[in-house]
């Protein structure tokens, strides 16, 4: 485990299975996923994050940042420039993004087990119409 004073670099990191990141950076980050699944958590903010390969989640400076891999993933943490109006729409952008995916996938998996209820309704329907 690393040190809870460590800040995150920008190099590409993997995580092996209940591997664990911890520490902060140093101005507002943007998180990307790009294969596993991991947890993150981030003092002072009331929710925690569970992102897939592909996800990404913007980092908010001076706070502890927990991360840890349900299995084994690859992740990068990069600085945001917010220098400009066009860095700040794109951070906006992203976060939208990642939100989006989170509530497609909400509603997709929320659709299967619906589909599949229905299914066995109608099974047992078509049972007791013999």
């Amino acid at each position: 485990m690393k040190s809870l004073n460590q800040t995150f670099s920008s190099e590409a990191t993997g995580l092996e299975a209940a591997g664990l990141r911890a520490g902060q950076v140093d101005q507002v980050s943007l998180l990307k996923l790009s294969s596993g699944r991991v947890w993150v958590t981030q003092q002072g903010r009331a929710e925690d994050f569970w992102l897939d390969g592909g996800d990404t989640l913007v980092l908010l400076p001076g706070s502890l940042i927990v991360i840890e891999a349900a299995g084994a993933s690859r992740l990068q943490i990069e600085p945001i420039v917010l220098n400009s109006t066009v860095g700040l729409l794109q951070s906006a952008g992203r976060m939208l993004d990642g939100a989006a995916a989170l509530s497609v996938r909400h509603v997709a998996r929320q659709l299967r087990r619906t589909a599949r209820a229905l299914a066995g309704v109608s099974a047992w329907a078509m049972h007791l119409g013999r």
